[in-house]
């Protein structure tokens, strides 16, 4: 069962402090309730861009496809923050599952500082306890967003498997965060392979959706149209900040104009920009 989730606790619990991302918390504050909050510049969007990774056992086949992803999704993201650094700020946040805990791979840096990772760095083992890692994950998301203006959750699900191993989480209870986190203009993506991945999605309330082929050369093409819809999803984004700004309008109608942006993610043209 995985316990109460703390991404400060549960950070690099399986020796990921190799120096690398020892400054990773140097920008915020937190205290025991869990307000974390940032310097917000006024005229800019937080991006809280937020990987939730299958770590189970039968992910080993395709170990160094997962971190070679994860490492071209980090390099997407940061060209989005130079291409964009008049509307957005990007922070990530990683993490990894599976029957052992979730392991706090990268907990809300700021995209520029975090650094590649390497194969030692991914582990899989054991069962896929998904809803557990989804509710204790956005539910820290959605406590701690809450005190900031204008921000994003950027949510990506990655799966090569069914849910099987949770304890604290129903279907029914990440559908109804899932359904509450989108009316605030949050973006989910369900990525899986060896399921019925829009099936599975749609109980949950996902509606964009990627299955790609278990092989090296599936897993290369699955982050290749993740990372370009990605892309294309930031600068639709920054685009709406920007009109909701000229605008004028308010929280709710500037998450309305959000909410437009999350469909269709993976059917944007790759040309288009």
């Amino acid at each position: 069962m995985i316990n109460q989730f703390d991404p400060f606790n549960s950070r690099m619990q399986r020796g990921r402090d190799n120096g690398n991302n020892a400054a990773r918390t140097e920008h915020t504050t937190n205290d025991a309730q869990g307000k974390k909050m940032y310097e917000n510049k006024e005229d800019h969007t937080k991006m809280f861009n937020i990987i939730i990774l299958d770590r189970s056992g039968s992910m080993s086949s395709i170990k160094k496809q997962a971190v070679d992803g994860l490492n071209k999704t980090i390099g997407t993201i940061k060209s989005a923050q130079k291409e964009n650094y008049k509307d957005q700020e990007h922070l990530v946040g990683i993490y990894a599952f599976c029957g052992c805990g979730i392991e706090t791979l990268v907990c809300d840096e700021y995209c520029e500082n975090v650094k590649e990772f390497s194969y030692d760095d991914y582990n899989p083992c054991c069962m896929t306890p998904l809803y557990d890692a989804m509710g204790n994950v956005l539910s820290y998301y959605e406590k701690m967003l809450s005190h900031i203006d204008d921000a994003v959750g950027v949510v990506t699900v990655i799966t090569d498997g069914y849910e099987n191993a949770s304890k604290q989480y129903t279907e029914h209870d990440i559908s109804k965060l899932i359904s509450r986190l989108s009316e605030k203009g949050w973006l989910f993506t369900y990525i899986g392979t060896d399921h019925d991945v829009q099936k599975v999605a749609m109980s949950i309330n996902i509606t964009n959706t990627l299955k790609f082929e278990k092989t090296e050369e599936g897993t290369q093409e699955m982050w290749e149209k993740e990372n370009t819809s990605r892309q294309n999803y930031y600068s639709r984004m920054a685009e709406a900040r920007r009109e909701a700004e000229q605008q004028e309008m308010s929280v709710d109608e500037r998450n309305e104009r959000y909410k437009k942006e999350q469909s269709n993610f993976f059917d944007e043209p790759d040309e288009k920009k």
